[in-house]
């Protein structure tokens, strides 16, 4: 089990990838979200307030921890080849920056690598430029070959993927993480996530082309037959860019607000059901067939269909749009109907908390009432108030 204290968010997010760094294939959290015991077991008398530094705190407030949380899990759910790895190194000669060390974390069968960074010293919170020596099936290289670097912002680690297996084909290195990836119709779509504005460069193995898909056209990405695939480059990431390569191989590029947004819903009954029975989301729309975005202020644009102006098909469209606003609608009316009851609950739990108190009092003296008020906890969380 494993107990932080309201600890900063870059703090966790470093702390469970040094976990994996550390060949971890199992963690516990405590806790997932935070409650209020209203007295009864721990005493008639004593509310207990605590969250731990929870993903969802006690107020059940969802913030950027939550999400980051959620997008460490979605990565660790289709990188199957961290089951079973080898750490062969962990020092700061992977890294062209001394202030940058990586490890180097190898699946003895697959030959898939994971290269965890961070700061060296891990009570720094600098910000880091690098570039990344890395071993892949297309030789040794330092990443990023062209433009650009690898950012290491504050109190932060980034796990860094070659020869990652993304159905029958491989992404035989990429600058930034990886979100997720699902088959969809057979064929993968990946999604990458980086930070605002920073650039990403990655190597699609066997492709002989790629070319951007994004909105209008535009992009800021180049593209190099290399070492037997394609490579891109991408001077800076904001928002959502996508890039589908001949392969069959589609790759989405998000910087971190937007990665907040992605989903990889499992569509199966089964816990473990493989990626080719999940679907991708962005935002409050799911679509089995195509990867699915809403930005804001804009309808719901299947990937495949914005080249088209960003209509959907049209009877099918209108009824999937249809379905989903009355889920919503109900879905928000549930919300409502929840936070009433809770604002009730907690208006009879302080009532009850009250009552306790005043029958504690008549029960009990004075005297032992002051003694219990000079031994209190020493720190001072439970208290008795006369």
């Amino acid at each position: 089990m494993l107990l932080q204290r309201h600890a900063p968010i870059s703090d966790l997010c470093r702390f469970y990838r040094d976990l994996i760094a550390q060949r971890s294939t199992a963690i516990s959290l405590y806790m997932v979200f935070g409650g209020t015991n209203w007295g009864a077991f721990a005493a008639p008398v004593v509310a207990t307030s605590y969250d731990y530094s929870s993903p969802i705190s006690e107020s059940r407030r969802i913030d950027s921890k939550f999400y980051e949380t959620k997008n460490l899990a979605l990565f660790t759910r289709v990188a199957e080849d961290l089951t079973v790895t080898n750490r062969l190194g962990n020092n700061t000669g992977y890294s062209t920056n001394p202030a940058i060390e990586a490890s180097e974390l190898r699946n003895p069968l697959t030959k898939g690598a994971f290269y965890v960074t961070r700061h060296t010293e891990s009570s720094s919170g600098t910000v880091e430029s690098f570039k990344l020596h890395v071993s892949t099936s297309v030789g040794n290289l330092t990443i990023p070959q062209h433009a650009g670097s690898i950012v290491i912002n504050g109190h932060q680690s980034k796990i860094l993927v070659t020869d990652f297996a993304i159905g029958d084909e491989t992404l035989a290195y990429s600058t930034a993480e990886v979100l997720t990836y699902a088959m969809v119709d057979s064929k993968p779509v990946v999604v990458l996530s980086t930070g605002v504005g920073e650039s990403v460069e990655f190597h699609v193995k066997d492709a002989r082309n790629g070319s951007a898909t994004s909105p209008g056209g535009r992009t800021n990405a180049t593209f190099h037959s290399e070492a037997g695939g394609i490579t891109a480059n991408i001077a800076g990431v904001y928002g959502m860019g996508v890039y589908a390569f001949d392969n069959g191989v589609k790759i989405v590029v998000v910087d971190k607000p937007t990665a907040y947004l992605f989903w990889a819903p499992n569509l199966s009954n089964d816990p473990f059901a493989p990626v080719d029975q999940s679907s991708k989301s962005y935002g409050t729309i799911v679509m089995r067939t195509s990867l699915t975005y809403r930005s804001p202020g804009s309808r719901s644009i299947p990937c495949s269909q914005r080249q088209r102006r960003g209509r959907l098909p049209s009877a099918e469209g209108r009824h999937f749009e249809r379905h989903h606003s009355r889920s919503l609608r109900k879905l928000q009316r549930g919300i409502t109907l929840m936070e009433r009851q809770a604002t009730a609950h907690y208006s009879y739990s302080i009532r009850q908390l009250e009552s306790n108190g005043r029958r504690f009092q008549w029960h009990h003296p004075a005297p032992l009432i002051e003694h219990l008020e000079s031994s209190r906890h020493p720190t001072g969380e439970a208290t008795l108030v006369r």
